[in-house]
């Protein structure tokens, strides 16, 4: 009988330990009374006595459950204090700037009063001091004269959204402010206020050409820098970011940067200010008659090509124009691309420098001996060659003779070619030419086909030779020519 009543106690025991680890692993999302739990745990612990050990054996079985027992249901309290402790615990918020402020009840004829003043205010765009009441959605609620007034968040700053420190500091004392709007709508009357427009107005009343001003870089399109000017924007044009040329102003300045300009224009009807940052650095070109002199020869980067030449870059900021009459002596092109290639480096002269006017003429073919003065000799008149076509426009043909020289071909020597035909040849055609005349001191060399002339045949229209023997007669109203037929007309001119 004892040993059934053991095995049941056991038993009860083990469910009881189960029951607490079921309790135990729960999530603690439910408000626990730490007090019930914990006068729980002492009932069953008095109503769960230790059954009478009939052998010793049994003893030394059923005590240490009997301890894991308790020992389970004070971990369990435990946890159920830190639960409860956790949850009334104040969680951590956000601190805004606001302040609280009770204001007294205002009668109907006091708010008409005030109104009538505000709306004063308003025609003669008059300033007023307001004080922050409370936050409100979409702004701050002020008063004036313990009148509430509505103040948008947008209107506080020039900014878009103020800093917490900004209205933290605007909440200390009075601030100025103007009417924005006025709205009524079921006989109540709201004004909105503005604090920017006083803002915008000081800064445009302050701010002149000529000023220095420190931003820092808001954007960077490809047209310049945006500086942000404490809620207001200026714009470095990004031929004003460096007295150096600046194909990219992204390579030089990024957002967040801080730069300081000179404000060179204002347009304050469209509130545009237009800035400098040129003058905050020395001129590139200081000292260029003495590191570049006429006549010397310099090494530099082909940077950029336009129709009318290069410019090459000799010193960071400091360009020379090379151009095409002073590109090749023995070279025909339209376009300088033709010959060059931005990004090449190549040896100049030096033909002319000026400091002051920040200008550099350079040339590439006198940096060779000109070799007019040989080519007469090695290409006589009436000499022929095999030329390869390089170029065909409508005014000719260029010819490059022994990779060394070009020659033009006018559409007037193409003697076998029809009026308005198109030019018969093709860039890369290989074609044997005639030197027709070469003429050094211009640089000029003309070609022509070496085929024998062909003489186009010239017949005159029968229209003409008509009037040729067209005689009027006063009196029989006829003309020999009337006499003859067509078929003798045309043999007629056949032969002249």
């Amino acid at each position: 009988m004892s040993v059934e009543m053991n095995n049941e106690n056991n038993e009860n025991i083990q469910n009881e330990v189960s029951n607490e680890e079921t309790v135990k692993t729960e999530t603690p999302t439910e408000t626990i009374n730490v007090e019930e739990v914990a006068a729980t745990a002492e009932v069953k612990e008095e109503s769960t006595p230790a059954p009478e050990a009939k052998t010793e054996e049994v003893k030394e079985v059923e005590t240490p459950a009997a301890e894991a027992i308790v020992e389970e249901k004070v971990e369990v309290v435990a946890e159920a204090k830190e639960v409860i402790e956790e949850k009334t615990s104040a969680p951590e918020t956000k601190v805004e700037a606001k302040v609280e402020v009770v204001l007294p009840t205002l009668s109907d004829e006091e708010k008409s009063k005030i109104e009538a003043e505000l709306k004063e205010f308003n025609s003669s765009n008059t300033s007023f001091e307001v004080e922050i009441v409370d936050k409100t959605i979409g702004g701050y609620r002020v008063s004036y004269k313990n009148y509430i007034l509505f103040l948008p968040i947008s209107h506080i700053s020039v900014r878009k959204n103020p800093s917490e420190k900004e209205i933290e500091e605007l909440s200390k004392s009075p601030f100025e402010v103007q009417i924005q709007d006025i709205k009524e709508l079921n006989g109540s009357t709201t004004f909105v206020v503005s604090r920017k427009k006083q803002l915008e107005a000081k800064v445009w009343d302050n701010i002149k050409v000529g000023d220095e001003v420190e931003g820092v870089v808001s954007s960077t399109p490809a047209f310049g820098v945006f500086l942000d000017l404490g809620g207001f924007e200026g714009l470095i044009h990004i031929s004003r970011l460096a007295k150096r040329r600046i194909n990219k102003s992204s390579d030089f300045c990024k957002k967040g940067d801080k730069l300081k300009a000179l404000v060179i224009e204002l347009d304050k009807e469209n509130k545009k200010i237009s800035l400098s940052r040129q003058e905050f650095e020395p001129s590139p070109w200081d000292g260029a008659e003495a590191k570049f002199p006429k006549d010397s020869k310099q090494t530099g980067t082909i940077k950029r090509l336009t129709n009318f030449g290069a410019y090459i870059e000799l010193a960071p900021g400091v360009d020379g124009l090379l151009r095409n009459s002073e590109i090749s002596w023995t070279k025909r092109f339209t376009e300088p691309s033709q010959i060059l290639k931005v990004g090449e480096k190549i040896e100049l002269l030096v033909k002319d420098v000026n400091e002051k006017k920040e200008t550099l003429a350079l040339s590439l073919k006198a940096t060779i001996e000109n070799p007019w003065t040989d080519l007469k000799d090695r290409y006589p008149v009436d000499s022929v060659y095999f030329a390869k076509v390089s170029q065909v426009n409508p005014k000719g043909v260029i010819f490059e003779l022994n990779d060394e020289v070009d020659g033009f071909m006018p559409k007037s020597k193409i003697t076998q070619i029809k009026r308005n035909a198109p030019i018969p040849y093709s860039v890369g055609e290989s074609v044997e030419v005639k030197i027709a005349e070469i003429v050094p001191e211009n640089e000029s060399l003309i070609l022509r086909p070496n085929i024998e002339e062909v003489q186009v045949e010239r017949r005159e229209r029968p229209e003409k030779i008509d009037a040729k023997f067209k005689k009027s007669s006063a009196n029989s109203g006829f003309s020999l020519g009337d006499l003859l037929s067509d078929a003798v007309k045309t043999d007629l001119g056949n032969i002249g």
